[in-house]
């Protein structure tokens, strides 16, 4: 299919046919077999584009990619798929911070704690310590004579 800078289609590759302005259809007839991956589900409306279309995007079956083609290109200049966003350049300056924290407006709270009041009183001893009868025995002491050995 050859399309014009619109991107209306105009050529039918097969047989280089010019095709007619396309027709709105209400119900549709299909002959012949079908492809097995065909559907009428997945058949597309063509509307011309607004504008002229310098690179047309289109379709690798082969790779599954998608990939720009220029406008009159014949393949030699085609380019990797032009709706791809690259990745922003890097620069070697940093970026600057404008970031200001923001200030604090925290109070903590005031202390109003009061330590209880000791109300411990120790109890009075009323002990008495028994009264011994005991008396200790009496000792005498004798110191050791001097005996004489014999010589």
């Amino acid at each position: 299919m050859l399309v014009d800078k619109f991107g209306v289609p105009r050529v039918r590759c097969a047989c280089g046919n010019p095709l007619l302005e396309p027709v709105a259809v209400t119900s549709a007839v299909y002959s012949d077999q079908g492809w097995a991956t065909f559907s009428p589900e997945s058949l597309s409306l063509v509307r011309p584009s607004p504008t002229v279309i310098d690179t047309f995007v289109l379709f690798d079956p082969v790779t599954g990619t998608f990939f720009g083609r220029p406008r009159g290109g014949n393949g030699s200049s085609d380019v990797d798929d032009p709706r791809v966003v690259p990745p922003p350049t890097t620069t070697d300056t940093p970026p600057t911070s404008t970031y200001t924290p923001p200030t604090s407006t925290y109070t903590p709270p005031t202390s109003t704690y009061t330590p209880p009041t000791s109300t411990y009183t120790p109890p009075t001893s009323t002990y008495t310590p028994p009264t011994s009868s005991y008396t200790p025995p009496t000792t005498t002491y004798r110191h050791p004579t001097t005996q004489t050995r014999p010589s």
